[in-house]
């Protein structure tokens, strides 16, 4: 084909010669000049080889060999093609050649190009002629057979890589008379610079000054290479320089370095020690990463070092790497061995004074740590994520321990702290799960905040903290929140136990207090939800308010204190009462303290020893467990309220010479519940049952008190056997006596109990029935409240009335029949009882609280009687299924026809159905509140003239509500009366109204249009939140306050756009310079938006949740965004904030998942809480040299993040404030300034 080309060419010529003009062109038809080369026959042996031509000012016209389609093993390269020479061999020319053994290069190649001969792994030798002065990257690159290599004199530019990978390489050789090379024992050197850029597996790194650098790549690979001597004259290691040479044992490095690379001796797996020389500055990231057998880092270190990451990649086999430190080593840079997995052993000295910021963060496999006697701080996040840490002790020396230090130190199992410690940051020692054992030795504590430094320590088993013997202090929330706390053991010579000590360590079981403690400051054991015991020494003096508050799980207290003070309610801990807490008053204390144990309801027990005289006031306020109280005979005086609120203590026996008198309110209150006061032994009216039950018998009352079994299938008992031998078979159930009996299936109450008092079955969540008795007169509050499996109920006609919340919550309630005889349900009696289908309120009934059925989702019809004579809002809001409610019709008070409920007296509609239809004759000047809430089969509605106000929440989740037509007297719509009403597509407000309140449309999904009348002043801005659809806003004419253009409202005189909907246009004359707060919030349909010049605000949750948000232009006058303003516009994509913007507060733009490009000014300099949160489509973000702090999880869970540039130095990066978490979940590691790279 080529030939056929060129006789072409030649007749070509030939005609253009005869016509007068000659032409004379290349075999491409170039022209090349008069008297240019002739095309010839190409030369024999060239048809295996591919070539292409080149035409230079300087070389002329050649050929290169791009390609090799022969089989031979010994290859010649011709000299010439077509007689033009071939001056240079291509890239990739043999790449991959498999077959060849030796290789010819004619002295007319002058280049070898990249990647030439890469993987040709048979050839075994090249001699690079005189005439070649450059070879490229990768040329010899993998020739894994290549042996020798002999250069040339005329080489002068030759790449690192050329010839990396190659390890059977053994024999270097530089050609006499090369300017710019030459060899010396096996290696290429260039002269000029000192450097050895080639070696292999024979080479002796001359020590005669010829050689002060070792390339990059320069001995990659070379497996046979077993040991090296790097001469003191070298100054420099380069990138990769002995990278994966497996053989290499024994490498020393010479005292002159100063610089090792990155990866210099990555993959020496058989080296085990390494010593790293004194002058050393800088040590490139994975030095040496892979190093599988490496087991001792000798550290002799004493300049400013730049350091990275030496090792990456946890490939240790066996013993791990210890780490040592020379003799002269006073100090380690910051983050010198962060990360370098392998490492399992440090021994700092006691020259250093400290182990800087991320010093050992981690080294996961690190094992042991020795801190030396001159260490005086640990720097931040020191030892961070050291996972096979689990013995620690931190030397009296040691003064401060920095934040993070120890975090996440997940296998730490003990640790010991020193006196001398002064400090401990936040979450030093935080996520520890495995901590089982803490000796706290610290003398003073008084800078030390301990409230984070242990979060989230000990959860796995739980943590004994010992306070050492030469302890003498401790601080007020010295070990607060250390919630895994399980035992504390005090030893030595603590007096006192400050304020909120051991608050809130809700997992402590045990604490010994010991005799020489004289003070327990407020809330010192406050939570302490586990404990169940505890002893107050006789020399304790003072305890502090709520000094063991909300100690839920005490069983056992017992007071020796004999004078001592008592701050507050030491023991305040609320509950139902029904605990089973005993609380003893030792002999030798003369006086229970005031407010000892008040508030302390789960107290059921009290023994009081005879040595006491006087009982403080409200000693016993409020402890509604106690059923009795023995005063004993010293009892000379009881103080004010000691024992009021007391509902349940029934029975008091009187040792002392008070008189004290059941149901007075004199002597703190000790008997104005009591049913029986008596002085002598086994006056007791108590009676306790062989399966539990406490009753009270006065002789004429029965009550149950308590009950202490746990049966699951409840029958009360008939009758009770009084002390004085009476049957009783009368008795009320006291308050709160079953309360959160959670396994109770079933009760059955006999006839002759007369009440069921308040609370007495709340959360008992596993009853499915009861039987009340016609006896019972009264149900009180809360009396059945969250029973969610009862499902049904007959209330006798006995009962005259029922509590508030009496049924709420009860779930399964299907059938509740109300007895002729109740005259009262109070607020939400049956509220929320999902499973009511009808209910028919009897005439006896008078009145009806709040919400007594609301929520009832299934209740169908309802009856009212003709008595009912009062009944507050909402009676059957969100009643959704609600067909019908039927008045009787001798009712005085309210008139309905089935599908209204008119209170005639106010002219107030106060029910609707979905078949009603409001009067217009007058007789509803009024839509009551929560009116047609949960109405969903409304589907339209006209509030005729005459109609001055709508209710709050009135027409709230009527979500079948397609229109409405809103009379002309309406001068008031309230909150959320339309909310929620998800089918609505349009409404007009007319003239006649002054006010919208707050979220009235919110949530109006398909609200499309609206109309604003002339006369509204005041419109809330949550008013159209979350109206996905909406498309179309006007404002009538001759509104003073508002007005529209561009589909958007815009409050005239402040210039604010207050509402805009999906196809809204920002007007750019002027008028708007601020949008509003919520304006487009939940704006679905919106797709862009175009902020004007002359904007200068938005404000919060402008944008919130515009999920369709593809674009955004913010001007420059913009200078303040406020928090969420673009919060979840999950199809946002890029945002350019604007110069002058100072602060992104929180949350601005969180939760945009689509957000690939943000610009950041250099105006910013506060980055604030979740700014950027959950940004998952964010690849890289460029944050200006301006800012100066990022608050917490500002970047967190931007799960794509990659890339992190900060436009200033690394000092200036490493000043900036960073909060908790502000990356976390990010996968980028570094962060790229100015002058350099900062881990993270």
């Amino acid at each position: 084909m080529r030939k056929k080309l060129v006789l072409m060419i030649g007749l070509i010529c030939c005609i253009a010669l005869i016509a007068g003009v000659f032409v004379a062109c290349n075999d491409k038809g170039q022209e090349t000049g008069e008297g240019g080369p002739a095309p010839v026959e190409p030369d024999e042996g060239t048809e295996q080889f591919e070539f292409e031509s080149r035409n230079e000012e300087k070389l002329g016209f050649y050929y290169v060999v791009t390609g090799y389609n022969g089989s031979s093993a010994e290859v010649t390269i011709p000299a010439a093609y077509e007689d033009v020479p071939v001056r240079g061999i291509w890239t990739e020319a043999f790449k991959g050649n498999e077959n060849i053994t030796s290789v010819t290069i004619p002295d007319s190649v002058i280049f070898i190009g990249s990647s030439v001969f890469e993987g040709c792994t048979a050839l075994k030798s090249v001699t690079i002629p005189d005439s070649v002065t450059s070879i490229d990257y990768y040329a010899f690159r993998s020739c894994t057979g290549l042996e020798s290599v002999t250069l040339g004199r005329g080489v002068v530019e030759l790449d690192d890589s050329a010839f990396i990978y190659c390890p059977a390489l053994t024999s270097l050789t530089v050609a006499e008379g090369n300017a710019t090379y030459h060899s010396a024992g096996n290696c290429v050197i260039n002269t000029a610079e000192k450097t050895v850029v080639l070696g292999c597996t024979g080479s002796v790194i001359p020590s005669d000054g010829s050689v002060t650098s070792i390339g990059g790549w320069s001995f990659s690979a070379c497996t046979g290479l077993t040991s090296i001597v790097i001469p003191d004259s070298v100054t420099h290691i380069g990138v990769r320089a002995f990278e994966w040479c497996t053989g290499l044992e024994s490498v020393t490095i010479g005292s002159g370095v100063t610089n090792i690379g990155s990866y210099a001796f990555q993959g020496c797996t058989a080296l085990t020690s390494v010593t790293v020389p004194e002058g050393v500055t800088v040590i490139g990231g994975g030095a040496f990463d892979s190093c599988t057998n490496l087991r001792e880092i000798k550290w002799n270190v004493t300049a400013p070092v730049d350091i990275g990451r030496l090792i990456y990649d946890d490939g240790t086999e066996g013993g791990g790497i210890a780490l040592t430190f020379g003799e002269n080593v006073t100090s380690i840079p910051d983050n010198a061995f962060r990360y370098c997995f392998g490492l399992v052993s440090v021994t700092i000295p006691d020259n250093v004074s400290s182990i800087p910021e991320g010093a050992f963060a981690g080294c996961w496999d690190l094992e042991s740590v020795t801190i030396g006697a001159g260490v005086t701080d640990i720097g931040e996040s020191a030892f961070y994520a050291c996972d096979s840490l689990t013995s620690l002790v931190i030397p009296d020396n040691v003064t401060n321990i920095g934040e993070d230090a120890f975090q996440g130190c997940s296998g730490l199992t003990s640790l010991t702290l020193g006196q001398g410690v002064r400090e401990i940051g936040m979450r030093a020692f935080a996520d520890c799960a495995a901590l089982t054992e803490v000796i706290w030795n610290v003398a003073d504590m008084e800078g030390i905040d301990n409230s984070t430094a242990f979060a989230g320590s000990g959860t796995a088993n739980g943590i004994t903290l010992t306070i050492g013997e030469n302890v003498t202090e401790i601080d007020d929330w010295a070990f607060s929140c250390w919630y895994a706390l399980t035992d504390v053991k005090i030893n030595g010579r603590l007096t006192a136990i400050p304020d909120d000590a051991f608050s809130y360590c809700n997992g402590l079981r045990s604490i010994t207090i010991p005799d020489n403690v004289t003070s327990i400051g407020e809330f010192a054991f406050y939570g302490c939800g586990e404990l169940e015991s505890v002893t107050i020494p006789e020399n304790v003096a003072y305890v502090g308010e709520w000094a063991f508050g909300d100690c839920g799980g005490l069983k056992e207290i017992n007071w020796n204190a004999v004078n001592a003070e008592v701050g507050g309610p030491a023991f305040r801990n609320y509950g139902n009462g029904n605990g089973e807490l005993t609380a003893t008053i030792g002999n030798g204390v003369e006086t229970v303290p005031k407010n000892l144990f008040s508030d302390c309801s789960p107290l059921t027990s009290v023994i009081i020893g005879e040595s006491v005289t006087n009982i403080g006031g409200f000693a016993f306020y409020r402890c509604t467990g106690l059923t009795s109280v023995v005063i004993p005979s010293g009892v000379t005086d009881i103080g004010g309220g000691a024992f009021a609120g007391c509902y349940r203590l029934v029975e008091v026996y009187n040792k002392s010479a008070l008189d004290i008198t059941a149901g007075e309110m004199s002597y703190g209150d000790v008997a104005r519940y009591a049913k029986n006061v008596y002085t002598e032994e086994g006056g007791s009216q108590l009676t306790d049952t062989a399966d539990g039950f406490r009753f009270l018998f006065d002789g004429t009352d029965g009550r149950l008190v308590s009950y202490r079994g746990d049966a699951t299938e409840l029958a009360l008992p008939a009758s009770f056997t009084a002390r004085d031998g009476t049957e009783v078979t009368q008795y009320a159930i006291g308050g709160n006596v079953f309360r959160e009996f959670r396994n109770l299936t079933s009760v059955v109450i006999p006839s002759g109990v007369t009440a069921i008092e308040g609370h007495a079955f709340e959360d008992c969540t596993r009853l499915t029935s009861v039987v009340i008795p016609n006896s019972v007169t009264s149900i009180g509050e809360h009396a059945f409240s969250g029973c969610t499996a009862l499902a049904s109920v007959e209330i006798p006609g006995s009962v005259e009335s029922i509590g508030g919340d009496a049924f709420y919550e009860c779930e399964g309630l299907a059938n509740a029949i109300i007895g002729n005889g109740v005259t009262g349900i109070d607020d939400r009696a049956f509220a929320g009882c999902t499973s009511l289908t009808s209910v028919v309120i009897p005439d006896s009934v008078e009145s009806m609280g709040l919400s007594v059925f609301n929520g009832c989702t299934g209740l169908k019809y309802a009856v009212i009687g003709k008595g009912l004579a009062s009944m507050e809002d909402g009676i059957f809001s969100d009643c959704p299924a609600l067909e019908a409610v039927i008045v009787a019709d001798e009712n005085a008070t309210y008139y309905g026809d089935g599908n209204c409920v008119i209170d005639t007296t106010i002219k107030t509609l106060v029910f609707g159905s979905a078949d009603c239809v409001i009067p217009s004759d007058g007789s509803v000047t009024r839509i009551g509140e929560e009116a047609f809430a949960g109405c969903t089969g409304l589907t339209s509605v006209t509030i005729p003239s005459g109609v001055t106000s709508i209710g709050r929440a009135a027409f709230s989740g009527c979500t079948g509500l397609t229109a409405v037509i809103l009379g002309r007297d309406l001068t008031y719509i309230g909150g959320g009366a339309f909310a929620d009403c998800t089918s609505l597509t349009s409404v007009v407000i007319p003239d006649s109204v002054t006010k919208i309140d707050n979220s009235v449309f919110r949530g109006c999904a398909e609200l499309s249009a609206v109309m604003i009348g002339s006369g509204v002043t005041k419109i809330d801005s949550s008013a159209f939140n979350d109206c996905a659809s909406l498309v179309s806003l006007t404002v009538a004419e001759g509104n003073e306050t508002y007005h529209s253009a561009g589909n958007c409202v815009i409050e005239t005189a402040s210039k604010t756009l207050v509402f805009g909907c999906n196809s809204s246009v920002i007007p750019s004359d002027g008028s708007v310079t601020r949008i509003g707060a919520e304006a487009f919030a939940g704006r679905t349909g919106l797709t862009s938006i175009v902020i004007p010049d002359g904007v200068t605000y938005i404000d919060r949750f402008a944008f919130d949740e515009c999920t369709s948000l593809t674009s955004v232009t913010i001007p420059d006058s913009v200078t303040y965004i406020n928090y969420h303003a673009f919060y979840g516009c999950t199809s946002l994509t890029s945002v350019i904030i604007p110069y002058g913007v100072a602060v992104i507060e929180q949350h601005t733009f969180s939760n945009c998942t689509s957000l690939t490009s943000v610009t950041i000014p250099d105006s910013v300099t506060l980055i604030t809480f979740h700014a950027f949160y959950r940004c998952s489509g964010l690849t890289s973000v460029i944050i200006p040299g301006s800012v100066d702090e990022i608050r917490q999880n500002a970047f967190a869970d931007c799960a794509s993040l990659t890339s992190v540039t900060f436009e200033g130095t690394v000092e200036e990066w490493n000043a900036v404030v960073k909060g908790t978490g502000w990356n976390s979940n990010c996968p980028f590691t570094e962060v790229v300034c100015s002058d350099g790279v900062v881990a993270v």
